[in-house]
């Protein structure tokens, strides 16, 4: 059961990537705003990969400590938020290109999910 559990959160942080990288590299494909792009990118890879280290420490081994494993993939999944402002108000015609108001469903509904998991609701 334990490794299934960290298997999961593995999951998680590659799915956080993965659902980000298209929007971001379709969205920002200008060459002016190739910098941006690759910030961004490297934002979210980075906030991903530290949660990840968070979750398969050692000494994670119980899961006893779920508010801090949450707040890792919650902090992950906002370093997307960013990008997504400087969508809406640096460059409007990128607005057309990224779905962000489905990307911002997708996260509300995220941070839910983590927070009822830190809450271990309905497990408890």
């Amino acid at each position: 059961m334990y490794f299934l559990r960290k298997f999961d959160l593995a999951g998680i942080c590659i799915m956080i990537c993965g659902s980000a990288t298209p929007p971001f590299y379709y969205g920002f494909m200008c060459t002016d705003l190739i910098f941006w792009r690759n910030s961004y990118l490297a934002q979210i890879y980075i906030t991903s990969l530290t949660a990840l280290y968070i979750a398969m420490k050692p000494s994670q081994k119980d899961f006893g400590n779920t508010w801090v494993l949450a707040a890792a993939f919650i902090v992950a999944g906002l370093s997307t938020g960013l990008g997504m402002l400087h969508c809406l108000f640096v460059d409007e015609t990128l607005l057309r290109s990224m779905p962000i108001f489905y990307f911002a469903g997708g996260g509300a509904s995220y941070i839910a999910g983590a927070i009822l998991y830190a809450k271990k609701w309905p497990e408890s």
